[in-house]
């Protein structure tokens, strides 16, 4: 395994590489068959020269992060070969392109085959991340996608989500409290499932739970987080946002030329 930190003076290179809409899992993929194909032969050494190469290639193609932790499984003649059993990528405060920072992001692919020749993997039997997503970020997200929800507070406690607004319908200043759990929608979002709304001494009255439901979803997107990527299941756990999903490495080969 090969864990590497970031230096100061190189964030704001690195950040200045990640522009527009670049998906999250596109440099993983491409430092990983670029890397394997410049190293040699040469046992164990070899293995933590390929790790710690990836390590600090996906600061610039992966986005910038506190730090980067790889490790690879399989032999290492079998690497150096293109043929890897197992992928293991571990990041904290991984900066996307769409705004938003990850407290930590794992990203698992196994068995892949690299064809050293194009330099693509041409196989990868499954790919799954876990993104962890503070509230405090999860807030800053949500102000920034949705900037016309007046006096936002987001909560995370207990497996669920608790949210404080105060829209001014008619002028008026109505404060709100809901109470929601998550759940995933077709696979690609995070959606709200309202289970009490309270409004001064009205306990779940129309309006806001239309207001909610119209203005609060969806609560995110896994196209946020990278290309083609799915949501499989969305949980709370100590004031984090946890994302667990599936992404295909092999879909972003186009982007790599």
């Amino acid at each position: 395994m090969y864990h590497t930190k970031r230096a100061e003076e190189s964030v704001t290179s690195a950040r200045d590489q990640v522009t527009g809409t670049k998906q999250l899992f596109t440099g993983l993929v491409l430092s990983v068959a670029l890397i394997i194909l410049g190293a040699g032969c040469g046992g164990t050494s070899i293995r933590h020269k390929i790790e710690a190469q990836i390590a600090k290639s996906l600061q610039g193609r992966l986005g910038p992060a506190k730090s980067y932790s790889v490790s690879l499984r399989g032999s290492t003649l079998s690497i150096v070969r293109g043929n890897i059993k197992e992928i293991r990528v571990a990041a904290e405060e991984v900066s996307l392109p769409e705004g938003i920072t990850l407290d930590k992001l794992d990203v698992v692919l196994e068995n892949v085959r690299v064809d050293l020749a194009s330099r693509t993997i041409k196989r990868c039997a499954q790919a799954q991340y876990t993104a962890r997503i503070s509230e405090d970020e999860l807030e800053a997200y949500f102000r920034k996608r949705y900037p016309d929800i007046p006096e936002l507070r987001m909560h995370l406690a207990n497996h669920e989500l608790r949210i404080e607004t105060s829209p001014r319908p008619a002028g008026i200043r109505i404060p709100i409290i809901a109470y929601a759990s998550l759940k995933t929608k077709n696979g690609t979002q995070v959606v709200l499932d309202l289970k009490r709304i309270d409004v001064g001494p009205i306990p779940t009255p129309g309006f806001a739970r239309e207001f909610l439901e119209t203005r609060f979803n969806p609560v995110f997107e896994a196209s946020d987080i990278g290309f083609d990527a799915q949501i499989s299941e969305v949980r709370t756990e100590n004031n984090f946002l946890v994302l667990t999903g599936t992404f295909d490495p092999t879909t972003v080969l186009n982007d790599w030329n």
